[in-house]
């Protein structure tokens, strides 16, 4: 049985940015400066596009994003504050 240390280096790599990533999180999610301790709930936001919108003058809005993206947005119902966590595909 050999070691494949780039399998390894790799596998630990992804570790160390899934942690870093988390922390981040939590950092951007921490309590606001308004000293808010209510219950903050994590849900999707769905991004409706208007396909025929007028951007300038007689030109439509072109979209080349993903087909059907939405938000995880992490928010507080109270104070009507919401934070955006990430973009993600239906």
């Amino acid at each position: 049985m050999s070691f494949d240390t780039k399998e390894a280096r790799r596998k630990l790599i992804e570790r160390i940015n899934k942690a870093k990533a988390d922390r981040e999180q939590l950092r951007l999610l921490r309590k606001n400066k308004n000293g808010c301790d209510h219950e903050w709930k994590t849900y999707k936001q769905i991004i409706k596009i208007d396909h025929f919108a007028t951007v300038m003058k007689g030109q439509i809005r072109q979209y080349s994003g993903p087909t059907a993206p939405y938000f995880i947005v992490k928010g507080c119902h109270k104070c009507h504050e919401k934070h955006y966590i990430d973009l993600k595909n239906l």
